[in-house]
């Protein structure tokens, strides 16, 4: 192109200054540059248009991506809405002490509440970091979710810095956004929530590995005193899977070491709803350092998921017998319409139906029907009858209804009974068991 261009401006040139040789030339030599410039100036506005700073798009979620003009670093909003509506029977509050009054009757309620209002933001800078920042401003409160950032510069690693969730257990770990049911079972009680650490995640093919050591303190935001030290892991596996099968396998520790004024723990849990009561609590006891562990499993055929897990607690005490308390959960859902859940192999867990046909191209959406039954025990013996923990046994099932409206938005029913029974309730109540029922809805929405 340029030397057609040249040839031409030689030409004319050359038949405007015939009478001039000297200011022929000079002209012709002008022209030339000229003619470089603007070739250069395309090359250069032809990059540019391909670096500039943009905003991509992804199926999966509404939220842009903006990305930078070199693909070096990326930020993207994310955020979750749960909207619930609940109606409860009448619920027995326990506190788990050995006093004369232990325990209270609480008259049933309706309620609406925001469960969960999240907003955040994540992405990666200089190609081999990320982060994440997520906060909850539900219950008139801000709440720190996530402060972190992550090196992923080694293949199939990941050390992770910050303020972040522990790995421990099936249920725990998966994200609220893709659970089956509005709320995780009563065994997320041996599932400590946050803390700031480190964590390594080691992940070649179908074994994924994490392992983290954190700084347990009562208040992070606050500048709260340091209470203990926690080190933990979870390994899990695909161990068979095929095009229409997957078998998932696991298991997790966590080790608690508490500091010497920090010295007591305390297990209780709710019946499987967050605005219920704790019907079973072990009051606050003497201990140096708990043990938690845990196995999984999880058997996918199609449209149907089954999983279940058992959860086990050791906590040495200062005065007394070492106190073992555990439980376990069985949960399956099955989808009518016949989406399947998507497991995710570098995180051990599961995601939500997608919806082939969902509202927003003529569809109904994706329709689901799950159920659960859980089973804790707060109860542990000591040689010294005056030791022992009677925190008490719940049983709780739940069963529920999930329609996928779209990929990211679903409304959740949940039908929801619980049990409790006591060794030695000293209330009103004149009886060793009580039970209760509640109803549960939910709109959610994440992004």
């Amino acid at each position: 192109m340029k030397t057609t261009i040249s040839t031409i401006a030689l030409a004319v040139s050359a038949s405007l200054f015939a009478v001039t040789p000297a200011m022929a030339e000079t002209s012709i030599t002008e022209l030339e540059e000229r003619i470089d410039m603007l070739e250069r100036e395309m090359i250069d506005a032809q990059s540019a248009s391909q670096r500039v700073d943009r905003v991509r798009f992804k199926p999966s979620t509404p939220s842009g991506e903006l990305v930078s003009a070199d693909g070096r670093s990326t930020t993207q909003l994310k955020g979750r809405i749960h909207m619930d509506i609940t109606s409860t029977d009448d619920q027995f509050k326990y506190d788990g002490s050995k006093d004369v009054d232990n325990g209270s009757v609480v008259e049933g309620y309706e309620t609406v509440n925001l469960r969960r209002l999240r907003l955040g933001v994540e992405g990666k800078f200089a190609q081999v970091w990320e982060y994440e920042l997520q906060m909850d401003f539900a219950e008139n409160e801000v709440d720190l979710k996530d402060a972190l950032v992550a090196y992923r510069a080694i293949p199939n690693n990941r050390i992770t810095f910050g303020f972040q969730k522990y790995a421990f257990g099936l249920e725990s770990t998966n994200s609220s956004a893709h659970n089956m049911f509005l709320e995780r079972s009563a065994l997320d009680q041996f599932a400590p929530d946050r803390n700031v650490g480190i964590e390594w995640r080691y992940a070649p093919g179908k074994v994924n590995f994490r392992a983290g050591a954190s700084i347990l303190a009562d208040d992070f935001i606050d500048g709260g005193e340091v209470e203990g030290a926690v080190a933990n892991f979870r390994i899990t596996s695909p161990v068979y899977q095929s095009n229409s099968q997957l078998v998932h396998l696991g298991a997790s520790a966590l080790y608690n070491h508490f500091n010497d004024d920090n010295q007591e723990s305390r297990y209780r849990a709710r019946p499987d709803h967050k605005w219920g009561e704790r019907m079973v609590n072990t009051g606050k006891f003497d201990s140096k350092s708990e043990i938690n562990y845990g196995v999984e499993a999880a058997y996918q055929y199609r449209n149907l998921l089954v999983m279940g897990e058992y959860v086990g607690s050791m906590i040495d005490r200062i005065d007394g017998d070492s106190v073992n308390l555990g439980g376990f959960n069985v949960q399956a859902a099955y989808t009518f319409t016949g989406e399947s859940w998507t497991y995710r192999a570098r995180n051990g867990g599961f995601r939500a139906v997608s919806p082939d046909n969902p509202i927003s191209q003529g569809g109904w959406g994706a329709f689901e029907v799950a159920a659960r039954y859980s089973y804790i025990d707060l109860n542990s013996a000591d040689a010294d009858p005056m030791k022992d923990i009677k925190g008490g046994e719940q049983t709780t099932m739940v069963v529920g209804l999930n329609w996928y409206l779209e990929h990211n938005l679903k409304a959740q029913f949940n039908y929801v009974h619980a049990e409790a029974k006591y060794q030695d309730v000293q209330t009103a109540i004149n009886a060793d068991k009580f039970d209760t029922s509640s109803y549960q809805f939910r709109m959610a929405y994440y992004f």
